[in-house]
């Protein structure tokens, strides 16, 4: 029982990260185009989609033209959501670049050493 159960937390947690990697390489997508690009049943896909909307990762990107039914809504990542930031230090320089999810720089900055901390570490044998 217990194993069945870690199980499907594994599953959904995969599920998840499938949705979103699905959403971060084609968006704006439906819930139906994701089922099919990922073989995945729609319940699966609802719940992964309410997840990422509930953590702020995920956002509506307006809606679809109706083939009959109730028009599709599109998803897409939430760039303002999480950000990285990667360093570079090469004294006495230090490069910092600030990126969204979508890994695309959003600001970068660049630093040198003041001569005195330089002159210290070296007193130091740093």
């Amino acid at each position: 029982m217990l194993q069945t159960a870690r199980n499907q937390q594994r599953q959904r947690a995969t599920s998840l990260i499938r949705v979103f990697l699905a959403l971060k390489a084609n968006s704006p997508s439906t819930k139906n185009d994701i089922c099919v690009c990922l073989n995945l049943s729609r319940p699966t896909v609802d719940r992964a989609i309410t997840t990422l909307l509930e953590r702020g990762l995920v956002e509506r990107d307006g809606h679809g033209p109706s083939e009959g039914g109730r028009r599709p809504v599109f998803y897409k990542l939430n760039e303002q959501a999480r950000y990285a930031i990667g360093g570079d230090l090469e004294l006495p320089e230090l490069n910092l670049v600030l990126c969204g999810l979508e890994g695309m720089p959003i600001a970068s900055k660049g630093f040198i050493e003041p001569q005195s901390f330089t002159e210290r570490r070296v007193q130091m044998g740093v």
